[in-house]
């Protein structure tokens, strides 16, 4: 009997023994997760700290954006308002100018007339004709210097207009050099 009772109380030991070490396995296993949840959590930590870092970055830029934005649209009113000046200024030229395009310059034809009148003077003085004849140049004369006194008015009023123009080019540039 006495064997019967070692053996089994020496199966009961087997067994505790079975059962701490499945214990033991269970506790490393446990530290082993614990291990793994305290590197997951850090590293949890680690990228909340760097997203909130970030994310005041963002803002950050954000607000920058925000007020470069607004000295945008400040800037855009400034480039506007001197684009319409210019084109005031360039119509205003444009209108003081007038159309050039095709036929002489008032200075040409000042000195067509200029020439002409001396042309037929010389004609008068220099070539034997009768007085009808004569009559008839000193008429033609006559509208021809009229025609000369206009055009050289208008070439008065041209050449002030185009010292204006001048000056107003002048402006443009200046306002946007």
């Amino acid at each position: 009997m006495s064997q019967k009772k070692s053996r089994q109380q020496q199966k009961p030991k087997s067994e505790i023994k079975l059962a701490e070490e499945r214990f033991q396995n269970c506790i490393v296993k446990r530290n082993n997760f614990n291990d793994e949840a305290r590197i997951i959590r850090d590293e949890r930590n680690s990228l909340h700290d760097q997203r909130g870092k970030i994310m005041e970055k963002i803002m950050k830029h954000r607000e920058e954006m925000k007020s470069n934005t607004s000295s945008k649209a400040n800037y855009q009113k400034v480039r506007d308002d001197a684009q319409e000046k210019a084109k005031q200024l360039i119509s205003i030229k444009q209108q003081k100018r007038g159309n050039k395009k095709g036929g002489k310059s008032l200075k040409d034809t000042v000195q067509a007339l200029h020439s002409e009148i001396l042309n037929l003077e010389r004609r008068r003085e220099t070539t034997e004709m009768s007085i009808a004849k004569e009559r008839e140049i000193m008429e033609k004369l006559g509208i021809l210097r009229r025609s000369l006194i206009d055009q050289e008015s208008a070439l008065t009023t041209q050449e002030h207009l185009n010292l204006e123009v001048s000056e107003l080019d002048t402006e443009i540039d200046s306002e946007f050099a």
